[in-house]
């Protein structure tokens, strides 16, 4: 996601390494859930998680496949654009239902007494899921020429255009991603902050390392979930680090945390969670 390309040694075969992990640990873990669906959604709560978190890792699996398809293969004008709205779709409908598991924890932690109906969250979750990215991209598309190649996508790359800082299609997914990124930053924040409210009025040191790991397995669990990686990218898209000794590790580190993504899930949210594991 560079301003600038960079070469970055043996960066084709971490990404296709890491998207084969990606697709084969989201694939297993849909399996999994499916298996003992009824077993972990005895709770409201449970329910509400295990739905965002079944969505976020099948539109993740698409957009890994389609990524890993236009890797591997060369493709015609016509399925370079499907290719790109695929990709654009299932990136931005991943990110949004990372704001619905976001706005769903800061609920549980601001409103501890109120109660979320199953229909209202699910039914704002399925809107905000997959109708606000799919206005966006119609919106797009819309917008450069009805999906033209250089003007919404790149045919080399099957993926937006980036012209110039607030240029381009790859706008259209840098900003509203970003946003979310944001949220779901300070959703963590505040996560960390109320495991660290008993620690302060106790101040006992076994609590302070009860409360140490408790804060490594938050955001442990709730980084590859909530997409937080992403913020290398985006940071790299922002700032020019091409000149910097800093590019190649920044990049690395986008890389293999965002290839990886799919895994990560699956080590988090399927063997991490003692009923399904």
């Amino acid at each position: 996601m560079a301003v600038v390309p960079i070469n970055i040694t043996y960066a084709s075969d971490l990404t296709y390494i890491g998207l084969g992990f990606s697709i084969s640990s989201l694939t297993l873990c849909l399996i999994i859930e499916c298996l003992v669906w009824n077993t972990v959604v005895k709770s409201d709560i449970s329910h509400f998680r295990h739905t965002v978190l079944v969505n976020i890792m099948l539109c993740l699996l698409i957009a890994h496949c389609c990524l890993l398809v236009v890797s591997f293969t060369s493709t015609t004008k016509q399925w370079c654009l499907v290719l790109t709205v695929m990709q654009h779709f299932c990136f931005l409908a991943m990110f949004f239902w990372t704001l619905c598991m976001s706005m769903g924890l800061l609920h549980q932690l601001i409103f501890v007494f109120v109660n979320l109906r199953k229909k209202v969250y699910l039914g704002l979750s399925f809107s905000l899921g997959y109708v606000c990215p799919l206005i966006i991209v119609t919106v797009t598309i819309i917008s450069y020429d009805n999906g033209a190649a250089d003007l919404y996508y790149d045919p080399k790359l099957c993926w937006l255009m980036y012209s110039a800082p607030l240029q381009g299609s790859i706008h259209a997914f840098v900003i509203p991603v970003g946003i979310i990124v944001i949220v779901n930053m300070f959703t963590m924040v505040v996560v960390i902050s109320r495991i660290l409210k008993p620690t302060v009025s106790e101040g006992k040191t076994h609590d302070e390392k009860e409360v140490a790991r408790s804060i490594i397995k938050t955001v442990v669990f709730l980084t590859p979930a909530l997409g937080i990686t992403w913020a290398l990218g985006l940071f790299v898209l922002v700032i020019d680090f091409t000149s910097t000794p800093f590019a190649q590790i920044v990049n690395y580190g986008f890389i293999l945390f965002n290839s990886f993504q799919g895994f990560f899930i699956f080590l988090t949210g399927c063997l991490g969670e003692k009923r399904v594991s």
